[in-house]
């Protein structure tokens, strides 16, 4: 994490910017990046059977195994949630989006760091969820999506006037 020579000022707590209270912390600050660049993680979040991790047999290694996976995931999404989110007034992580072209992984280095920087997971989980349902208020419905897609390529030969 490096330290930002001059602070960032102030964001409003409306439209794309958050203030969001951490245990420990005080107020945080966030921004929300362009829907579109956290669709994939929304993806992996419903894929994900948030049912098993929380009803896992303890008995069942295999199950267990399985659950653990889906929990190191959901971690990692929320690792590269919050570090696309990051918008802290004095300093900015050193986790590159560009450097980790899989989310996942992007994910997972945030989360290094922030530990690194003493975050808890406690700390995480607080901010998570908001920043996640902030996201969810901002994309628009899949099926207005899928109607702006909704168009055909041009057929070879086909008059463009």
């Amino acid at each position: 994490m490096r330290h930002r020579p001059t602070p960032r000022p102030t964001p409003p707590d409306e439209g794309n910017y958050l203030r969001i209270e951490v245990d420990g912390r005080g107020a945080t600050y966030w921004r929300l990046p362009f829907p579109v660049l956290l669709a994939r993680l929304q993806q992996r979040i419903l894929a994900s059977d948030l049912e098993r991790i929380a009803r896992a047999d303890t008995g069942d290694s295999a199950q267990v195994n399985a659950v653990l996976d889906d929990a190191v995931d959901l971690w990692c999404v929320a690792g590269a949630a919050v570090g696309l989110c990051w918008h802290d007034l004095d300093s900015d992580l050193d986790s590159d989006r560009h450097a980790h072209p899989d989310l996942m992984q992007y994910g997972e280095a945030v989360l290094e760091e922030l530990h690194d920087a003493g975050w808890t997971a406690q700390q995480i989980g607080q901010v998570y969820p908001r920043l996640l349902a902030a996201v969810v208020r901002v994309m628009p419905p899949a099926s207005e999506v899928a109607g702006r897609m909704g168009f055909s390529e041009a057929r070879r030969g086909a008059a463009t006037s």
